[in-house]
């Protein structure tokens, strides 16, 4: 079985271990989120969430909702399991799987904002480039 992403997380808590705060575990998530092509396909699969949203919304069709979440949400542990190695942090409890959406919408929003290298400096992620 893959490590999952708190083991390769440094010194921050489990994410989903109930120890810490969201700040700790926002780092742990970024850290779960390291590589730069992870993140990249972290934000086509929310891209495709929000799209299946928008269109699910305006044609009146939960399924086209259901859809992009299944999608979005397929992309981004693929990402995980062929990028990056590990298991998305979302599965460790349901703290973590609330933290772990929000954290995802905030990098995606920072990522695109081009303001997410700063707090990648702050978990600890140096060569953002290379990854």
């Amino acid at each position: 079985m893959p490590p999952t992403a708190s083991s390769k997380s440094g010194p921050a808590p489990a994410p989903g271990s109930g120890q810490g705060s969201y700040d700790r575990f926002w780092l742990a998530y970024l850290r779960a989120h390291s590589r730069r092509r992870t993140r990249l396909i972290h934000y086509c699969g929310i891209s495709l969430m929000l799209v299946g949203l928008a269109a699910g919304l305006w044609l009146g069709d939960w399924r086209i909702i259901a859809g992009g979440l299944a999608l979005g949400y397929v992309t981004a542990w693929a990402a995980h399991l062929a990028v990056q190695g590990n298991v998305p942090v979302m599965f460790e409890g349901p703290k973590s799987a609330i933290w772990s959406a929000a954290s995802g919408l905030r990098m995606y929003v920072l990522g695109l904002t081009m303001q997410l290298d700063p707090h990648l400096r702050r978990a600890g992620i140096k060569d953002n480039a290379s990854s």
